[in-house]
């Protein structure tokens, strides 16, 4: 992290007589003498804005505004791109520089491009200068999920502690602790941070872009229905619904040296009421209104981020041609085969390239390029296919297939016409390999997994013609029966001298991998350049090109659409008062498929790799993320609920405690109780304005 020092500093007394001190400070500034600043009559508001209609937003930012009055144009330094170059620090107090001051009640950075003063003012005037901050979630709306920036790609799986260090990190800020109020387990454990895991690659699309670090909390947490804020040192995680108990469910966690370790029981939630003077009214006018319901709630998640992945061939750009062919002439056809081509993407080993064969008399044909299967070849052609990154699961296949051709009328030319050629209708393709993420697929020519690579880790692609049939046939007492003839079935495939395309099934259930731990990762394929000797002499070698991978299920194979998982409530009430659809879509979950990239796994999972089936709350009755959140929004929203707005006195009321107290007022609203959810704090008179919506203790059962 960089270094930073205090630049400016400006203190003033509250209405109460505490002081309030706030550090503005300057990357790698060495501080000389600190500048001190006037402050305005109201030097400090501390705002945030949720949601009224979804208080399940799963990320929520706070802004400060300073107020100060200097000399115009004497602070024109705070104009700046950077948006880290000036940190903000405010203090209840006197200024505590250290990291781990308790003291500390806001921190973020001077927001660049808001900075505002009067031009006009002259200068032996002091004039008001308005400083506008941010706590740094806004910057990670802008800061992309890699390594570095313009880096590399985070890769593989990753506890969401590591995920949340990976993105906080990025801040110039110090974070000590994570403070949440949940309910949620998985398998008897609650420290969500690193008993559960996330797919870096549910992060990038299919050219590699990242999305923001905002987004990516907004997709672990929005899934979780979990809000994330940032108070001082602390993150908080809250599940509002949660508030209404202060117990062992809330726990602390330190965040280094990975974020989500030491679980500590403490206290978040309960209730401040205004009828027994635990918080108390600034001024008079209060407001009652009414939340409508939704009438329907959908919340969709689209577990099957990969589904299919291919390369073509001839694809523009694909190949690197260097023009380098040989002519041929036969019965009238002249054609060219083109050498020493590579494939983007592709490694080739033992001297082998892709070749090309063109058709330029009588007719002009494009470029056909293949891969060509040969006796006696040795080298390979190997490619992972980008992000194809994949996890086991019970019920699933991988599809692999490839457009073959057995050519059987010349060594070169497969143009010809008048060359024999010779019926066949089925072979195999052998010694192929496939490899999910380091676990190689064939081990002993069987259906399981091995750890290493070696030749026994191979598998047999069969070719044959789709839409052939097989003529009926049944067998009695020796001998084939078929339409009154004596003989056996007939295979009515051919396959030699066309283009056909065959497939390979590879189980990606834990029962094939058994014993060599969970099977996960992208997805890549070896293709030999011999040809398998086995096959008649007649079949001179065999062109491939086209290859895709696909997931389907392993019953019917029947592939796994894009469609997601969709869940729909709608809300039965004799209240005319309704507003539309409710729409929140999710890419972390629990689906149907561990295929998903977007699915939540767990580092507390057998070693063979069991999928996670649901998350509970303190019970065994498990559910996925899509019913999680939908028995809390059906909770809140499923019937109208009051909103309360008005000013609150602030005085004996801890800033950092903001969200974590409900507000309620018995002796007017009997037992309901109220959610912060928009505030400005003022902090000089120390009054807070706020709008509050009246929270639901229950949620709703969901079967």
């Amino acid at each position: 992290m960089a270094d930073y020092g205090i630049k400016y500093q400006i203190f003033y007394y509250r209405k109460s007589g505490g002081q309030t001190t706030i550090d503005i400070l300057e990357k790698d500034f060495v501080e000389s003498s600190i500048i001190e600043l006037i402050a305005d009559g109201n030097p400090l508001d501390i705002s945030f804005d949720g949601d009224i209609n979804n208080i399940y937003t799963p990320t929520l930012g706070s802004g400060a505004t300073i107020r100060v009055r200097a000399t115009p144009l004497t602070l024109q330094d705070l104009f700046t791109t950077d948006p880290q170059k000036f940190m903000v620090k405010i203090y209840d107090g006197e200024s505590e520089e250290s990291s781990g001051a308790t003291n500390l009640v806001w921190q973020g950075f001077v927001s660049t491009g808001i900075y505002t003063e009067s031009y006009s003012t002259p200068l032996v005037l002091k004039s008001q200068i308005t400083i506008e901050c941010n706590d740094g979630m806004a910057l990670l709306d802008d800061i992309p999920y890699t390594q570095t920036v313009g880096g590399s790609n985070y890769t593989g799986y990753s506890t969401l502690g590591v995920v949340m260090k990976n993105i906080f990190d990025k801040l110039e800020l110090d974070f000590l602790q994570i403070r949440t109020a949940t309910d949620l387990e998985y398998d008897g454990h609650t420290n969500i941070f690193t008993c559960l895991s996330v797919n870096n690659e549910n992060y990038y699309d299919e050219q590699g872009k990242a999305m923001s670090c905002r987004e990516v909390l907004d997709s672990i947490f929005g899934a979780l229905g979990l809000v994330v804020s940032l108070r001082g040192h602390k993150i908080y995680i809250i599940d509002p619904i949660h508030l209404h108990v202060s117990n062992s469910a809330s726990k602390e966690y330190d965040t280094h040296p990975i974020y989500g370790s030491d679980e500590d029981i403490i206290g978040i939630g309960g209730y401040w009421d205004i009828s027994n003077g635990d918080i108390n009214w600034y001024k008079t006018g209060q407001n009652l209104d009414i939340i409508q319901a939704f009438n329907y709630i959908d919340i969709s998640y689209d577990p099957y981020s990969f589904v299919e992945a291919g390369y073509d061939f001839n694809e523009e750009g694909n190949a690197d041609d260097p023009g380098i062919y040989g002519e041929y002439t036969n019965n009238g056809v002249t054609y060219r085969v083109h050498t020493d081509i590579t494939m983007d993407g592709w490694t080739q080993t033992g001297g082998v390239h892709f070749r090309a064969f063109e058709e330029i008399s009588p007719n002009i044909k494009d470029k056909d390029y293949v891969i060509r299967q040969e006796p006696g070849g040795s080298g390979t052609f190997q490619y992972t296919f980008p992000f194809s990154n994949i996890q086991q699961d019970n019920g699933l296949a991988l599809e692999l297939s490839m457009d073959v051709f057995t050519n059987t009328r010349h060594v070169s030319n497969i143009f010809d016409p008048a060359e024999s050629s010779y019926t066949y209708p089925w072979m195999w393709i052998q010694n192929l390999q496939v490899k999910v993420g380091s676990k190689w697929y064939g081990v002993g020519n069987t259906n399981s997994y091995g750890l290493w690579y070696d030749t026994e880790h191979t598998a047999s692609l069969y070719v044959r013609e789709l839409d052939a049939t097989i003529l009926e046939a049944y067998y009695i007492h020796g001998i084939w029966f078929r339409k009154r003839k004596y003989h056996a079935p007939e295979d009515k495939s051919v396959i030699s001298d066309k283009w056909v395309t065959a497939f390979l099934y590879i189980p990606l259930s834990e029962l094939y991998a058994s014993g060599v731990s969970l099977v996960n990762g992208s997805i890549t394929i070896i293709i030999p350049e011999e040809q398998d000797t086995s096959a008649d002499a007649n079949v001179l070698n065999v062109l491939i090109k086209n290859v895709n991978v696909q997931v389907v299920r392993l019953s019917d194979k029947s592939p796994i659409t894009n469609d997601g998982i969709k869940t729909n409530a709608v809300i039965d009430s004799a209240v005319d008062m309704k507003k539309s659809t409710l729409d929140i879509k999710l890419t972390n979950g629990i689906g149907s498929y561990g295929v998903s990239k977007g699915a939540f796994c767990s580092d507390e999972a057998d070693i063979a790799g069991l999928n996670i089936t649901g998350l509970s709350r303190e019970n065994s009755v498990e559910y996925n993320t899509n019913e999680l959140l939908l028995q809390s929004l059906l909770g809140q929203y499923g019937s109208p609920r009051f909103q309360l707005t008005g000013t609150l006195n602030k005085k004996e009321y801890d800033y950092s405690d903001r969200d974590f107290h409900l507000i309620k007022d018995s002796n007017h609203l009997e037992s309901k109780a109220f959610y912060i959810v928009e505030q400005t704090y003022h902090d000089r008179e120390e009054y807070m304005d706020v709008t509050m919506i009246e929270l639901t203790d229950t949620r709703e059962e969901i079967t």
